[in-house]
């Protein structure tokens, strides 16, 4: 029987991560041009949450919704396993240097699961002012399962303007996205702003082309074609401070969903949608960095039944997720380094039904999270870090009504103990272990708690 917290024999991962030809950061950097972190890596999950809903169960006909945050084989100690697992905010922004790329991290999340990402990119310039970019994600755990690449042609305007065309390129012909943006780039730092045109064939697929019921026993026909707008920045105004924020939004959306050979079966469905993430960094002096963050995203998906759908497909799901919180970073040495963060999320989430065949959801929990680690860091050669990190979190209201392997309410802590070895500038791995402080492993007199590792490779 398969035991979430007993945990993991699996564990062990590699992460990676590659550059082109601009300035960028290397792994041997210990100064100021590292001492950052951002709100980017949590940005790009939570958009692709939007834009590539086939990733998650039952896809865009699914009924779980958006932000898919809740599965059956999601234990008590899952949001901890992922702050263990993934790359920190300050890797976050190292990667982000990058402009060419390969990382992937894993963590182990049970006797035969693992949690992982990767992302790869990649670009070539076509001339004087035209590039081409090609960005892959992978994200593979109990709710999500992206495959994704994307390509985008930029060309260089004047006084660091940059225009671009990107198109996702998915197996399921209908899923395919299309986006037109901009940006700019300065000393001060940069701005883009782009629109997306989501499943931007998939009516010329199922209502032009007319698709044989025997390939796609359900189509949909888009009422109102959704539109989705990005726009985000990175500013240093003065040398002390750095503000940086991140926000989509889906303008429009009204498809029906309907079986091919029973038209008057299936449903009709409305989505919004809206994140947005700030975070204010103050440079205190060369070594020293604090700031304060705050996400917030927000998903409605309004289902009403055709005449002869089923009463499941009549409900309003509404699902939001917000946090506060803080960070710290300082240089203590050549070689040493200390990363803190600490913040405090509320997560709730209902679902009314219009008829009165299933019972409604009223749920929320609430967590205290952060992660206080020191790491030592050589140019070449061996590396180590220690970790402190917890995932506080108290369900308020409607324990039990959300799927999960075990009660989400539970205070969890451990200490993560991770080893590597860099060799030159552009090339490290790291592996990892944890250690339970609350003792909810299966067996008290061990405290194995989970493994998980990184592989990094810049050039």
């Amino acid at each position: 029987m398969r035991n979430g917290r007993g945990k993991r024999q699996l564990g062990s991962c590699l992460f990676l991560t590659l550059t082109i030809a601009l300035p960028r950061a290397t792994l041997a950097q210990s100064d100021s041009a590292t001492l950052h972190v951002t709100l980017t890596g949590w940005a790009e999950r939570t958009w692709f949450l939007l834009t590539d809903p086939g990733a998650g169960e039952g896809g865009l006909l699914g009924d779980r919704g958006i932000l898919q945050r809740f599965h059956g084989d999601i234990d008590a100690e899952y949001q901890l396993d992922l702050i263990s697992s993934r790359f920190s905010m300050t890797q976050e922004f190292s990667w982000q240097q990058q402009n060419n790329g390969l990382r992937y991290w894993a963590g182990s999340i049970n006797y035969v699961q693992l949690v992982d990402g990767v992302e790869i990119k990649a670009g070539t310039m076509l001339g004087k002012k035209w590039s081409l970019h090609s960005e892959y994600y992978r994200e593979t755990k109990p709710s999500i399962d992206r495959d994704l690449l994307t390509v985008r042609v930029m060309r260089a305007g004047p006084r660091g303007l940059h225009f671009f065309a990107e198109g996702s390129l998915q197996p399921l012909k209908p899923d395919a996205d299309m986006t037109l943006g901009g940006g700019w780039s300065g000393h001060v730092g940069n701005a883009g702003l782009s629109f997306t045109l989501l499943d931007a064939f998939s009516d010329l697929v199922y209502q032009v082309l007319e698709v044989w019921p025997g390939f796609a026993e359900t189509a949909i026909d888009y009422e109102r074609q959704p539109l989705a707008v990005r726009g985000s920045f990175d500013l240093t105004p003065v040398s002390q401070l750095r503000l940086a924020a991140d926000a989509g939004i889906l303008l429009q959306s009204r498809m029906r969903a309907y079986n091919q050979l029973a038209p008057d079966s299936g449903f009709r469905q409305q989505q919004h949608y809206l994140h947005a993430g700030a975070l204010v960094e103050i440079s205190l002096n060369p070594t020293f960095r604090g700031g304060v963050f705050g996400t917030y995203v927000r998903a409605v998906t309004d289902r009403a039944a055709l005449p002869s759908g089923v009463a499941s497909d009549d409900f309003i799901l509404r699902e939001k997720a917000a946090q506060l919180g803080a960070v710290g970073l300082a240089d203590l040495g050549p070689r040493w380094r200390l990363e803190t963060w600490l913040a405090h999320e509320w997560r709730p989430e209902t679902r009314e039904y219009r008829a009165d065949l299933t019972p409604d959801v009223d749920y929320e929990d609430r967590a205290w999270s952060g992660s206080a680690l020191i790491n030592y860091r050589a140019p070449s050669g061996f590396g180590a870090a220690m970790a402190f990190e917890m995932d506080m979190r108290h369900v308020i209201k409607g324990a039990g009504t959300v799927p999960s392997l075990q009660p989400l309410g539970h205070n969890n802590a451990r200490v993560r103990l991770d080893g590597g070895w860099r060799f030159g500038e552009h090339f490290a791995v790291q592996l990892g272990v944890n250690a339970d402080l609350d003792g909810d492993t299966s067996d008290h007199r061990k405290r194995f708690d989970g493994a998980h590792g990184r592989f990094v490779m810049l050039w």
